[in-house]
């Protein structure tokens, strides 16, 4: 598929970092079971870098600053089918093309189906219907209180460290609220905003319930799942949505996160902006979640799900 830069739109923090992702599905039949491979790409154009996952595992990483694309070839199914992906990418055009035992096949933004399956509830297994997100609730709190802790510290980016740099400057720091638990003697307590996403999901035939959460039927009843997150988690999921739809008509038409403020202009720690914001992420997951493609996202089911995402 031949694909231009859309130089109409105005630019996100996707299209300046250059990042493409590709996914393909590819089914088979194994044990009386409809099972399928999931093969991503992830192509930071700006950096020349190609990154290739089946089922979550890396086949492939290469990095060529002046590479303009070129051919991988790799195996899936235990080596049993050989698979091809040409990536060719100039200034004003790329394309991305895979080849499956000697035929071409589509991704999943390319499926003739005009979006309608992209609409289909499917899970991370192919099991789990992901009934509804919400952005409950957001709360102050200490920046410590991160997942991973200390742990998290250490694994820390130089990326993620600019970005923790940037939010303290847009953040406040209080002093007060004891309410909160942000007080600390002989100094000022670092705190960020945390919102609350709840996931209400499914299990659907042949997931399996676990024992003690089955309903009547015999099927896992819906569950409910809460994971906090920093807005820059958001921004992060926002990126990696748009990346998928790279160059497709209905890049256009994707929700816009809600937009960051200079702490100069506006005080981030008011009960005000931080409801606003909260209701603006609300509005904005909602969104998401009703349009083509994304529920068949694995970023999108990872993010939800709370669960560890692909680079």
């Amino acid at each position: 598929m031949l694909l231009s830069k859309m130089g109409n739109q105005p630019p996100t923090k996707a299209t300046l970092s250059g990042l493409v992702t590709r996914i393909w599905r590819y089914p088979y039949r194994a044990n009386g079971q409809e099972m399928e491979v999931l093969i991503m790409l992830r192509h930071h154009r700006h950096k020349g870098e190609k990154i290739i996952y089946v089922d979550g595992q890396i086949v492939h990483h290469s990095i060529d600053r002046i590479d303009s694309g070129g051919i991988v070839s790799f195996e899936i199914l235990q080596g049993k089918v050989p698979c091809e992906l040409t990536v060719v990418d100039y200034p004003g055009l790329t394309s991305y093309s895979l080849v499956i035992r000697g035929r071409p096949w589509a991704c999943d933004t390319e499926q003739a189906d005009g979006g309608e399956g992209g609409r289909q509830p499917v899970g991370l297994s192919g099991n789990l219907s992901i009934e509804s997100v919400t952005v409950a609730s957001v709360a102050l709190l200490p920046l410590d209180t991160e997942k991973g802790g200390d742990d998290r510290e250490k694994r820390k980016t130089r990326e993620d460290k600019l970005e923790d740099e940037v939010e303290e400057e847009e953040e406040e720091t209080l002093l007060q609220s004891s309410s909160r638990g942000v007080v600390r003697s002989g100094g000022k307590a670092k705190v960020g905003a945390f919102y609350t996403l709840k996931t209400r999901w499914a299990a659907t035939e042949g997931t399996g319930a676990e024992e003690g959460e089955q309903g009547a039927n015999g099927r896992a009843g819906p569950k409910e799942k809460e994971h906090r997150f920093r807005f820059r988690d958001f921004d992060k999921l926002d990126v990696k949505i748009r990346s998928y739809f790279w160059g497709h008509h209905l890049a256009s038409s994707l929700p816009r996160l809600p937009p960051k403020y200079l702490k100069a202009l506006t005080a981030h720690t008011s009960p005000s902006f931080l409801e606003e914001r909260r209701a603006a992420l609300d509005a904005y997951m909602q969104r998401l979640q009703n349009f083509p493609y994304v529920q068949r996202n694995p970023d999108w089911q990872a993010f939800v799900l709370g669960e560890p995402g692909l680079r």
